[in-house]
């Protein structure tokens, strides 16, 4: 709108310098000097339209989008979390009073409905999927979709047909969308197969290969994404095994322990352990005495925070390869970082933000949801825009296929095309070193960079 307004008013000050001249009254032939026209004193102007109300929650004025976040007053009543990431509603409510303090989203103002839900239970997010669309009538949900629950976003993108911004794709999930769904993140299957090939060109895929996963993501994972792409690359599976244990770190350690046996016995080279839900068998197999190369599959390099759940010596993962993500100084050097940051601390004065790893212990963890908010309110503003004055779900998804590549808060790999909704581009490769840091960490083998085909 701030484009529209200064470009009519540059057209009716060129209309008037023309009409004015040098200030020079123009004879007539006879030599006379011609009088000039009468002024009228009417001023007509013409209002701009008004823009439509082209969809579920948009209408001239306003937008409503539904913020979605982890219930972790709940979660910490349960007992399954201790994290602090300050007030969630106030983080968001920030960043969309930027967007609406410079303009709105073409023309339009950004209208907030916060909700939470449970993450380890799916029909807490169709709960939520009811009240946000059918009762707030929202035009799209964004936010934090996480864990078991992600199961329930089928209640807004199949059954209620509402987009969403945010999330990680799956592609059984994917599949059952009608609606755009748009998401910041790497999608599951896209990440796994980018991971396997740096392996694979890394030569890290070598000899006789095992896999070790877990029940409840086997079908989704190894089946639906390492297995084909492992043909893909004319690699085979010596030996499979599959942990039925979940939490029961007893049942683990048995299973573990027959599995180690026939590591040995099948001569393994190297062993694929998938996702970090059976991160623990790791040491486990370490102790057991293999001493094969260990690759990682997983999302977010548990590597990188093993200390956080385990009390064994570091030295225990040690050579084990993994993911790496942006690394904290560098998302922090980023301009847009900053910027982010700054918009934030301006409009509350009393809270400083500092990376989450440097926050003291029960202190608000701000980083974590204010990053999320500025990537994703950021690039609805940026999409919605590109739409123009009819905003709707279609319309949005073909102006998304626009953007070619772009940066994000703290994420400087993005691109998006058709086919491809999940914006990251960006991994790097790591090696356990017990020594990196105070409790071991990843060492780079690989720097960070975009791994997406040109």
């Amino acid at each position: 709108m701030r484009l529209r307004v200064m470009g009519t008013v540059f057209l009716v000050s060129a209309v008037l310098a023309a009409g004015c001249g040098d200030g020079t009254a123009e004879a007539d032939p006879a030599g006379t000097t011609s009088a000039p026209p009468p002024v009228d004193a009417t001023v007509t102007t013409t209002a701009e339209p008004s823009l439509p109300a082209s969809h579920r929650g948009v209408t001239p004025d306003t937008i409503r989008l539904g913020v979605v976040w982890s219930d972790l007053d709940e979660l910490r009543e349960l007992g399954l979390v201790d994290i602090n990431y300050g007030d969630i509603p106030l983080v968001w409510q920030t960043i969309i009073d930027d967007v609406n303090a410079n303009g709105g989203v073409f023309g339009r103002q950004i209208e907030m409905v916060f909700d939470r839900y449970n993450p380890i239970e799916a029909t807490s997010v169709e709960e939520m999927c009811i009240r946000l669309v059918e009762d707030e009538e929202v035009f799209a949900v964004t936010g934090s979709l996480a864990g078991p629950a992600l199961e329930g976003i089928l209640c807004i993108i199949e059954s209620q047909e509402t987009m969403v911004l945010g999330g990680t794709h799956r592609p059984e999930l994917l599949d059952r969308a009608k609606a755009p769904w748009i998401t910041t993140e790497w999608a599951q299957d896209r990440r796994y197969t980018a991971l396997l090939d740096i392996y694979e060109d890394q030569g890290l895929l070598e000899g006789r290969l095992a896999l070790l996963d877990d029940h409840r993501e086997r079908q989704g994972l190894t089946v639906d994404i390492v297995h084909p792409k492992l043909a893909d690359l004319g690699r085979t599976l010596t030996t499979e095994f599959t942990s039925t244990a979940s939490s029961d770190e007893l049942q683990l350690e048995s299973q573990i322990g027959l599995f180690s046996q026939r590591l040995e016995t099948d001569d393994i080279d190297t062993l694929l352990i998938v996702q970090s839900a059976i991160a623990l068998g790791l040491p486990l197999i370490r102790e057991a005495g293999f001493d094969g190369t260990v690759l990682t599959i997983d999302g977010g390099s548990y590597l990188a925070g093993i200390s956080g759940f385990d009390e064994r010596p570091a030295s225990i993962y040690e050579g084990a390869y993994g993911p790496t993500l942006f690394g904290t100084e560098d998302v922090w050097a980023m301009e847009s970082t900053r910027a982010c940051e700054a918009t934030f601390e301006a409009a509350n004065p009393g809270i400083d933000v500092i990376p989450s790893e440097q926050v003291p212990d029960g202190e608000p963890q701000w980083a974590t949801p204010l990053l999320a908010a500025c990537r994703l309110i950021g690039l609805f503003d940026i999409i919605a825009e590109r739409v123009g004055a009819d905003l709707t779900p279609d319309a949005f998804e073909a102006a998304a296929y626009e953007l070619g590549t772009f940066e994000l808060p703290g994420q400087p790999f993005n691109s998006i095309e058709p086919g491809k909704l999940d914006a990251n581009d960006g991994m790097g490769l790591g090696i356990f070193d017990a020594t990196v840091g105070a409790e071991g960490g990843l060492r780079p083998v690989l720097p960070y960079t975009s791994v997406t085909d040109d």
